[in-house]
């Protein structure tokens, strides 16, 4: 997976599995997530995912520098009424996260990660 954007864009992978992929970019931690990962996490994906055939089993991820950033984004996200799928939490690998929805039915984990 990581060699597409590694050829197309020139962004170099910092960590790769076989269900994500990061990249450390300026002023942005991007993560490709295959959704199936965090299914167990965040059941509410269950429910939204056959929403728009079309969609595909990616979740974007957008690593921000702390929980209190975190919580900042998603109450700024309400009061614009974005598609909040689950507030944040902490996770069971430590991360504090939660979901969103985009109008294009696009999943994104909004995250604070010590480890990324």
């Amino acid at each position: 997976m990581s060699e597409f954007y590694e050829k197309i864009f020139s962004w170099q992978a910092k960590a790769v599995n076989d269900s994500m992929i990061v990249f450390h970019l300026p002023n942005l931690k991007l993560a490709l997530v295959n959704r199936s990962l965090i299914e167990h996490e965040f059941p509410e994906i269950k429910k939204i995912k056959n929403q728009k055939p079309e969609s595909n089993n990616t979740l974007l991820s957008y690593n921000l520098s702390s929980k209190k950033d975190v919580d900042a984004w998603f109450k700024n996200s309400a009061l614009q009424q974005g598609n909040i799928i689950q507030t944040p939490k902490t996770t069971s690998w430590g991360s504090y996260a939660g979901l969103m929805q985009d109008p294009e039915y696009n999943l994104w984990e909004i995250n604070f990660t010590h480890a990324v």
